[in-house]
């Protein structure tokens, strides 16, 4: 149907897209983000874990007893709320999804005009456009004496 390279183009399209539809962002609250959500992750800093390189990330996140628990390096991990300083997620982000939908767009609109140029892929250096694309009709100059 397609050539190997717009079926790439295309898959490509679709994976960005997807992956521009969400960013890392804040959680306020994190009781309603984790009933509603139910993210696969997120990422908490406390006192002792405060820097972007030494947050946790925590692995299927669940509040119990007033404590975040979860699994983080491979070991179930608890932190007390109140250790807590922020806490992040990856978020739907409007703003990122409007524009992937935008390139998306474009993209695909390109991918269908080459296609279109391109036509059923048997064009040849000696079609002719004024006797209709017929190869048949190019009569080079006579050289003979």
């Amino acid at each position: 149907m397609g050539s190997k390279t717009t079926k790439l183009g295309a898959a490509a399209v679709i994976v960005l897209s997807l992956a521009a539809c969400k960013s890392m962002q804040p959680v306020t609250d994190i009781d309603a983000f984790l009933q509603q959500k139910n993210p696969s992750f997120i990422v908490v800093t406390t006192p002792e874990h405060s820097t972007r390189e030494e947050a946790l990330v925590f692995k299927g996140p669940r509040i119990e007893s007033g404590s975040l628990s979860g699994v983080v390096f491979n070991e179930a991990t608890t932190v007390q709320m109140n250790q807590v300083r922020t806490i992040m997620a990856p978020q739907f982000d409007r703003k990122k999804t409007t524009i992937a939908a935008i390139l998306s767009g474009a993209t695909a609109g390109t991918l269908f005009y080459i296609m279109s140029l391109k036509g059923n892929g048997k064009a040849s250096a000696y079609d002719n456009p004024s006797c209709g694309h017929q190869t048949s009709c190019y009569n080079p100059p006579n050289t003979l004496p």
